[in-house]
């Protein structure tokens, strides 16, 4: 998850090292939030797992205000570093949990005074009490200590002051190792909670001014072109929980993309992923996979999100999951064309693998 907070570093900082533009304090805040959730039964065998629960978060993060276009363009975002808590009502099952998030949010209707927002942390996560054969078997959701752990908000921010806010939201938290280590089911808990968010010097307004003509490097200029990203990627899948191994998964994904605007990206993609035994007496054999699918990217200055759906040609063995499949990645682009890949890989919204790996983009222009 290093890649995704190195993220909220760099667009945190964005710009600042430019030495035509006059130095301005920036909008840092603290925030405290405390939240009531439970854990959704989305498995026969999870019911034994329900409880209702207490949550607690703190946050550090920096309110955007207009120092670079990516800040106006998505209507001056949030972003921060969150950690959350929860101890699960005591449950004997699953222990107690923590994860740390680094997050955006972005504004979704409103004004400076009152807005409604959609908050996306990816991060790591750690519960106490995993699956164990004996132990602790009834915990067939989580089998391992360090996780995946996702949180989204849709989140209502009030100011109160001029730098005090008011935050209310309808949570979900979700924890999954990405089939690392089965069993792998993963923990839903939506929720509510809220909380205040405290600046400790009054926030800049934000800039309305636009910075155009003048351009940076990773953004859309309204020149008509497309590209084509190639990625290589591979992941660790486990299915020692069912058939006593693990495999190694490796892919080479091509998408061609069209921008359509300064923030998001149209294509289509395509897959091919070969599955292999990590131990040469398993009882599952290599498999080949070749998927076509449809893709959003959208940038945010030197990174960008992925986004793809599609179906597999050829009908796998129902160890792998299905034929339809998801991936959402982030990638940090460098100006030589290159960009690291973080992400899942998913069947029917099930985990298949944690993806890693390297690519590069390649521009087409037509005029």
């Amino acid at each position: 998850m290093f890649f995704f907070i190195t993220v909220t570093c760099l667009l945190s900082v964005s710009y600042a090292q430019r030495p035509a533009q006059k130095k301005i304090p920036d909008n840092y805040y603290l925030e405290i939030r405390s939240g009531y959730g439970f854990i959704i039964p989305h498995h026969i065998e999870l019911y034994a797992l329900q409880t209702h629960f207490i949550s607690s978060e703190f946050s550090v993060g920096y309110l955007s205000f207009g120092k670079s276009r990516w800040e106006y363009l998505y209507h001056f975002p949030r972003v921060g570093l969150s950690l959350w808590y929860s101890g699960f009502n005591n449950s004997d099952y699953i222990g107690k949990a923590f994860a740390l998030h680094p997050y955006i949010s972005f504004p979704l209707t409103g004004t400076t005074d009152s807005r409604l927002c959609f908050r996306l942390g990816v991060g790591v996560g750690y519960l106490t009490k995993p699956y164990h054969p004996v132990e602790n078997y009834k915990n067939i959701a989580i089998g391992s200590h360090l996780n995946a752990a996702i949180n989204l908000k849709l989140e209502y921010q009030r100011k109160i002051s001029d730098r005090v806010f008011f935050n209310a939201a309808a949570d979900f938290q979700h924890f999954s190792n990405g089939s690392m280590r089965t069993p792998n089911f993963g923990l839903n808990s939506p929720g509510i909670s809220a909380g205040f968010l405290y600046h400790p010097q009054r926030p800049n307004p934000f800039l309305k001014r636009k910075l155009l003509p003048e351009l940076y490097a990773y953004e859309f200029d309204g020149k008509k072109f497309a590209y084509t990203a190639f990625t290589f990627y591979v992941g660790i899948k486990d299915e020692s929980f069912l058939a006593n191994d693990r495999l190694f998964a490796s892919a080479i994904a091509l998408d061609v993309m069209k921008p359509v605007s300064f923030k998001h990206s149209l294509g289509i993609g395509m897959d091919i992923t070969r599955y292999t035994p990590l131990h040469p007496d398993a009882p599952v054999l290599p498999l080949m996979k070749y998927g076509i699918n449809g893709a959003w990217h959208m940038k945010l200055w030197l990174v960008s999100f992925d986004f793809n759906i599609g179906v597999d040609l050829f009908k796998p063995n129902t160890i792998y999951l299905g034929t339809m499949y998801e991936k959402m990645a982030f990638k940090y682009h460098f100006e030589n064309g290159m960009f690291t890949y973080f992400g899942l890989k998913a069947n029917y919204g099930r985990a298949d693998f944690i993806t890693f790996g390297m690519g590069y983009d390649l521009k087409m222009m037509y005029y």
